[in-house]
Parts: structure tokens; C-alpha cells; sequence
């Protein structure tokens, strides 16, 4: 069952990836405000995911132990969690400009 999960896991992050491409040259081409929030909004996402994929992977192949798994999954974490937590705000001070 935890393969299963796995599997949607990585389904989910090949969709995030294609979204994230897609938000960027959208970016690339109109250089909107709300446009980069939405793409940083996705990164964090992305990277939440990419934190619970890993996770998973470490727990299946048991290296849920190991510290450099649990320090990764605790940097993605971190890095998802807080990178819409300090860009947003920047950004929205931006656009009202």
C-alpha cells in the first residue's frame, strides 16, 4: 500500500513540475506581479510535496532512522513552509506600487 502511495506521490510531483514550467513562461512572456506570487505559491507547494515524497521513499526503503533523511525532509519542509511565508508579502508590496 505504501507503494500505491508512493506512486500518486510522484504522479502529483511530475504534475507540479509541468505547472511550475507553465507558470514560468507564462511568466517569462506577461511579467505580471500575480503571476510570480502564484509560481512561488506552486514552489511551496512543491516543495511541501517533494518533503512528503521523501519521506515516504525513507520510511519504504528504512532510512527513516538515518539523520540525513530526517534533516532533508525537515529542510524541505522548511523551505516549502516558508518561502510563500517570506516572498508573499514582499511581493505584494510590489505590486501595489
Amino acid at each position: 500500500m505504501p507503494q500505491l502511495r508512493l506512486l500518486f506521490y510522484l504522479l502529483a510531483l511530475m504534475a507540479g513540475s509541468a505547472s511550475l514550467a507553465q507558470t514560468f513562461l507564462i511568466w517569462q512572456r506577461y511579467r505580471k506581479a500575480v503571476i510570480r506570487r502564484y509560481g512561488i505559491f506552486l514552489l511551496s507547494l512543491f516543495l511541501l510535496l517533494l518533503g512528503f515524497t521523501l519521506q515516504l521513499y525513507a520510511r519504504i526503503a528504512g532510512w527513516e532512522a538515518s539523520a540525513a533523511a530526517r534533516h532533508a525532509v525537515w529542510i524541505l519542509f522548511a523551505a516549502g513552509g516558508l518561502s510563500f511565508i517570506f516572498c508573499a508579502p514582499a511581493c505584494a508590496s510590489r505590486a501595489w506600487r
